[in-house]
């Protein structure tokens, strides 16, 4: 998967591939992102949020368990002959000359984006919002108790993991749906052009 992540990024004369996954412990999930080298999670300030968090970092967590079958793999594809093996995990010698090899490398944890959130007054976060992003803070950088050190060991810094970064976009959706102009296209000047163009007569 990575090798063709590389390719579409070679194709389109991407600088990034960004893979929008859904919230699921799949091995379709799975996979894609050992494919890939940095986890992006975006959350909201949300009970649901900080229970999810908890889920993806603790220690019988997804990120722990998807860890040890990475590992697991690794070592499967990287021996000849495993004795005792129970499915072909192995590449033939032409798959991994083409580069179909599972990434050896875990991907690396960004910071948690945390959006949909009300727009700051004064720069100044509501009571609410600011009280579950403090919550996810503490539970993804304080968390020793629960975070096991494999998963803490992907973060790429000790501090500033949780950014709350985009405010309410709750009309954007609708904007963008009503215009057909993409959501990553949608810069306050787009959505206020369409605004106007939906309120016109």
């Amino acid at each position: 998967m990575h090798k063709l992540l590389l390719a579409s990024a070679e194709v389109t004369g991407a600088d990034y591939v960004f893979l929008d996954l859904g919230p699921s412990k799949s091995q379709l999930n799975a996979t894609f992102l050992m494919s890939c080298d940095f986890i992006l999670p975006p959350c909201f300030p949300d009970l649901y949020s900080v229970a999810s968090v908890y889920a993806l970092l603790s220690e019988d967590g997804l990120l722990q368990r998807w860890i040890t079958q990475h590992a697991e793999l690794v070592h499967n594809q990287r021996a000849l002959n495993p004795p005792g093996a129970t499915r072909r995990l192995l590449l033939t010698d032409d798959q991994r000359r083409h580069g179909f090899a599972m990434k050896l490398t875990f991907p690396k944890l960004l910071p948690f984006i945390v959006t949909n959130f009300d727009p700051p007054r004064l720069n100044i976060i509501n009571k609410a919002d600011a009280g579950f992003i403090y919550t996810l803070k503490n539970l993804i950088e304080q968390g020793c108790t629960h975070v096991p050190a494999a998963v803490k060991s992907l973060y790429i810094r000790s501090t500033d993991m949780v950014l709350p970064l985009l405010q309410h976009i709750g009309a954007v959706h609708k904007y963008s749906h009503q215009t057909g102009v993409p959501i990553v296209s949608m810069s306050a000047g787009a959505a206020h052009h369409a605004r106007q163009t939906l309120r016109a007569p």
